[in-house]
């Protein structure tokens, strides 16, 4: 990439019941180095929650019923974790939770971004049409405390778009911190600020966006973009509603 592009990323919150989970919030994002301009959606859902000891947290999946605490209605939470092994006799016995006592997550990062602006940076032409990618990251975090998280994945983005046929790049990412500056305050405990590091191996050139040169068609723009990797810098703003309001 010749010059730094920012691209903006909405990025909402959505939760599923069963063993997917996810944050009740959204998250606002930017990248830099990446030299189309994107924007879109994006969805995390949390497979796994466990407590220091190992033990699974149950309740961390709210599908949006705390989603009114944006709006000043009263927002509860119903987090637990299984006090007796799986095989004692008699019924099982729960203990609550708070969320600052989880210490793991395992989660899902699903997506959908589209292009804005022209595709390639100067001095390439200045060449139109649609890139859409759709990326799918296994994440894990680790809760040092209340107010900060660290954590690294892996996954795939499947891009595709006007001019050229879909195609697949693996993602990585090496570090990515989690920061809720105000936790424990009654409203501003659901602020989250999030810093990443993103890595893709493989990169891309004109040829596969369909802008390389084509005997068949002179007149065609073409571009002589090509990158050997990628490496994608992001901060974002967000908000996690499972950081306030009262637990059951």
């Amino acid at each position: 990439m010749q010059h730094l592009r920012v691209a903006l990323l909405i990025c909402v919150c959505v939760l599923v019941p069963g063993l997917a989970h996810a944050d009740d919030g959204g998250w606002w994002d930017a990248i830099w180095k990446w030299d189309a301009k994107l924007t879109g959606l994006n969805t995390e859902f949390h497979l796994l929650c466990m407590d220091g000891s190992g033990r699974r947290v149950m309740g961390c999946e709210e599908w949006f019923k705390n989603i009114g605490g944006l709006f000043g209605r009263k927002v509860v939470h119903h987090f637990k974790v299984r006090t007796n092994p799986d095989d004692a006799i008699g019924p099982a016995t729960f203990q609550p939770m708070t969320f600052d006592q989880v210490k793991h997550e395992v989660n899902l990062r699903v997506g959908y971004y589209h292009n804005y602006g022209h595709r390639y940076s100067a001095p390439e032409p200045d060449i139109d049409g649609s890139i859409n990618a759709v990326p799918t990251i296994l994440t894990y975090y680790y809760h040092v405390n209340e107010h900060f998280a660290v954590g690294a994945g892996m996954g795939m983005v499947t891009i595709y778009g006007d001019r050229f046929e879909p195609f697949n790049r693996p993602i990585v990412v090496p570090a990515s911190y989690v920061i809720r500056p105000f936790s424990g305050h009654r409203g501003w405990g659901a602020f989250v600020l999030r810093g990443e590091i993103n890595y893709m191996p493989e990169g891309f050139s004109a040829a596969d966006f369909g802008d390389a040169a084509d005997p068949r068609n002179p007149a065609k723009l073409v571009s002589n973009y090509s990158n050997r990797s990628e490496w994608h810098a992001t901060i974002g703003l967000g908000f996690d509603l499972r950081g306030i309001g009262t637990y059951k």
